[in-house]
């Protein structure tokens, strides 16, 4: 299972070290630019019905 290219846990093992370095450096560059950590599926949950769903309903009013 691990030994595919794509799997999922050997994606999050092997790229956290490049994203660990990655996202400030695009935060320092983009300022104003959200960015969201969801490290559970209670998290996304909420985030999706609210604060994404609120932003999804603010783009569509345009």
């Amino acid at each position: 299972m691990f030994r595919t290219p794509d799997h999922i846990l050997r994606w999050a093992v092997s790229t956290r070290r490049k994203y660990a370095t990655l996202v400030p450096r695009v935060a320092a560059r983009i300022p104003g630019l959200v960015i969201v950590r969801l490290r559970t599926p209670a998290e996304a949950a909420a985030w999706l019905s609210g604060p994404l769903a609120s932003a999804q309903g603010q783009a569509a009013g345009r």
